[in-house]
């Protein structure tokens, strides 16, 4: 306070000098701790900090490849980024507790900075990343929040890649999400799931669509009859489904999706099925009234010959029943549950389930 200020303080609490000086170098905190102890304990906690995060093994984060940021979460003794911590958060504070290493260090115990400090993120991670299958990538920039939350909670809530729960288990470094399909095709050969052999995973795009017969409306519209086609398109390869997007009111949509857009575009193939594709067109006025335009079959043989990740595009024609055409012969009927299989009514829960596995061996249009 100025003089003039310190004057009126004195006077509107009827102090004199001494109880005002009194008041000027009693100051000290609820514990009785002087101001300066506290203030050097919080400078040092800084520096012990400040050391333990310039380490090497804690320049980047324990969760991605992110630099590490000034969080830490005190349970696991690892270093995180600012994304990451989020995600920390979600999981309840009884999982893991989340502190900063700038703003509150007067919080931090003497337990929890030894915890930092002995761990790190090396050791951390050599103990919870100890088995990581490629189906579960690592977040990076480009992976999305539910990726990141997703693993993070299998990491640490559920510690389904520890040590301790893959006993005998061959040690599997983790893949961050931009090279998951890369790795996942490195297990073409040898993939088995229960009692099936496949011979590895086909990566779908499906591309475009013209000529399709329009869909009349409920409602008769003199000229816009065509307007009612709403074209979406559902594969069907084995037992697993995945449908594009609806395109609104065309008989020649663009889709262009593929599995960095819909994962249930990556599909396991045993060598010898079919790949169904039926197109149809969505009734935006009725639930579960949508219409099938044509259905066809295509034959994946030609990937059996063709190079890893090279390429096999096609155009198929479209038939409005929903066994195969004459020209293919050799191709055994649908029966009819297995046709009614393709309708997206019938399969969205499955497509939901089986949104998780990425590899490219081969592109179909």
């Amino acid at each position: 306070l100025s003089n003039s200020g310190r004057a009126l303080l004195m006077q509107a609490l009827s102090l004199d000098a001494t109880a005002g000086g009194a008041l000027q170098t009693g100051a000290s905190d609820a514990g009785g701790e002087p101001a300066s102890a506290e203030a050097e304990r919080a400078r040092q906690v800084q520096q012990r900090l400040e050391r333990i995060l310039a380490r090497p093994e804690n320049a980047v984060c324990a969760d991605c490849p992110e630099p590490a940021s000034t969080w830490a979460s005190t349970t696991f003794g690892v270093a995180l980024c600012v994304k990451c911590v989020g995600a920390h958060r979600a999981l309840g504070s009884n999982i893991s507790f989340t502190q900063s290493t700038t703003l509150d260090t007067l919080s931090w115990t003497d337990e929890a900075i030894a915890k930092l400090d002995r761990t790190g993120n090396v050791l951390a991670n050599e103990e919870l990343e100890y088995c990581v299958p490629a189906s579960s990538p690592k977040p990076d920039n480009n992976a999305p929040g539910a990726s990141r939350r997703d693993y993070i909670r299998a990491k640490y809530a559920a510690q389904k890649f520890s040590r301790a729960n893959n006993p005998g288990a061959s040690p599997s470094a983790p893949v961050y999400w931009s090279d998951r399909r890369y790795a996942l095709n490195r297990m073409r050969s040898s993939t088995i799931q229960g009692k099936i052999q496949y011979l590895g995973i086909v990566s779908i795009r499906v591309m475009e669509a013209t000529k399709l017969l329009p869909v009349h409306g409920p409602i008769p519209l003199p000229s816009s009859k065509p307007l009612y086609t709403n074209p979406y398109c559902v594969v069907k390869l084995g037992a697993q489904v995945a449908q594009t997007r609806s395109v609104s009111r065309t008989l020649s949509p663009q889709w262009n999706e593929g599995p960095s857009q819909n994962v249930s575009l990556n599909m396991s193939w045993d060598g010898a099925a079919l790949l169904r594709v039926a197109v149809w067109s969505a009734d935006k006025l009725q639930v579960g009234k949508d219409k099938i335009i044509g259905s066809a079959f295509v034959s994946l043989e030609a990937l059996t010959t063709a190079p890893s990740q090279q390429s096999h595009q096609v155009w198929v024609r479209l038939f409005r029943y929903r066994t195969p055409p004459a020209s293919a012969p050799s191709t055994p009927p649908l029966a009819p549950d297995e046709a009614d299989s393709l309708d997206p009514m019938a399969s969205r829960a499955s497509r939901s389930r089986a949104a998780t596995a990425l590899s490219p061996l081969a592109a179909e249009r």
